[in-house]
């Protein structure tokens, strides 16, 4: 069996297959969505070094460690990197989430390109509440993998790298669709629909966009100012971010 938190991982690479992608974006469906969108800095991330990036949990400048990322929100380039990275992900998935196998999965790749000389301590020596709250003076030299250790062993690193010609930018987390935020939402009212998919009825979280500038949202108190808003259908939610949608007569996920 496969838990829900493992399927993104298959369902980019079915994306990142067809002809007419060259990357993907990707933020959990229990989102907030703020508007008017902005793609500028998002296209930004699109043209930058790395084929895949993440936003690490905590800017604490040299010492970041930028294999603590959250598994909720990512950009993808279609290149073998980035194919070959989610491959890994799924083959490493273990426990209903996938933060565990992540961490696992962008150590065991670094150490591939001989950024660290990592064997698998994460599943080994740690618990997963444990690296969580792990501290960069708490990890081993094996777990240090930093902008310094990236650009000074493995410049070419296609991992959290900002290029072998440019200097560490050490709190500047790159943008990976930060206009959604990515926000747990009650399952009540319109915070779930349904959705028709290869003869079965999937309950998935709706995403409300926002139209405030708050970075945590109060739903009850902001749907009655009428801030966040959901959409009607799939198709206004993709309208809404500015998306193209595939033809429904090829994808019947309905309207």
């Amino acid at each position: 069996r496969v838990s829900n938190h493992h399927v993104k991982m298959p369902a980019t690479l079915a994306v990142l297959a067809h002809p007419s992608v060259r990357g993907v974006y990707y933020v959990d469906l229990d989102s907030v969505a703020q508007l008017p969108f902005n793609l500028t800095n998002v296209k930004r991330t699109h043209g930058q070094y790395a084929d895949v990036v993440f936003k690490w949990t905590k800017k604490l400048g040299p010492a970041t460690l930028r294999w603590k990322v959250m598994g909720s929100r990512f950009y993808v380039r279609d290149t073998q990197f980035g194919r070959r990275f989610f491959e890994r992900w799924f083959d490493n998935r273990c426990s209903f989430k996938d933060q565990y196998s992540l961490w696992h999965t962008i150590l065991e790749l670094s150490a591939e390109a001989g950024c660290v000389d990592y064997k698998g301590e994460i599943w080994e020596r740690h618990s997963y509440d444990s690296v969580r709250h792990m501290k960069p003076s708490m990890a081993g030299a094996e777990l240090q993998l930093t902008c310094d250790v990236i650009h000074g062993k493995c410049p070419t690193f296609k991992y959290g790298n900002e290029g072998p010609s440019h200097p560490c930018v050490y709190d500047d987390v790159p943008d990976v669709l930060d206009n959604v935020l990515h926000h747990a939402i009650p399952p009540d009212g319109p915070g779930l629909r349904e959705v028709t998919y290869g003869g079965k009825t999937l309950v998935v979280e709706n995403t409300c966009f926002y139209a405030g500038n708050r970075a945590r949202i109060d739903d009850q108190r902001d749907q009655k100012r009428g801030l966040c808003k959901y959409a009607g259908s799939w198709r206004e939610y993709l309208e809404k971010l500015g998306v193209v949608g595939r033809d429904t007569s090829v994808h019947p996920w309905g309207d």
